[in-house]
């Protein structure tokens, strides 16, 4: 899995924590499966608030799924929780892909069979 991370100016994460953080949520299949994983962080000036929008990128069986959320770029805390929900969210989609590819292919190989 091909971690990118574009963007990221706050002093609060290295790299290197978020590629940990993201490799703890998909477990090994998720992984082979995930060809790549991409942070973009973008800064927003809002009515005098500072605010941050992480999109995630993941790249699974070929197929880009996005996921966005936008925050308050107060704290660390604030960051790292919209970290995980973009990751968590991700992970749910690309489950739902796996299982359809799972049922697509059962009844591909059901058809052949009869």
């Amino acid at each position: 899995m091909n971690v990118t991370i574009i963007g990221l100016d706050h002093e609060v994460f290295s790299k290197d924590s978020i590629i940990k953080e993201a490799e703890a949520f998909f477990d090994n299949t998720l992984k082979k499966h995930l060809e790549s994983l991409q942070f973009n962080f973008k800064t927003h000036d809002a009515k005098g608030k500072q605010r941050f929008e992480l999109t995630l990128t993941g790249l699974y069986n070929g197929k880009q799924y996005h996921v966005s959320n936008l925050h308050d770029a107060e704290s660390q805390w604030e960051i790292n929780d919209s970290m995980k929900c973009v990751l968590r969210e991700l992970k749910k989609i690309i489950l739902r892909e796996k299982e359809k590819t799972i049922s697509q292919k059962k009844e591909r190989d059901k058809t052949f069979e009869e």
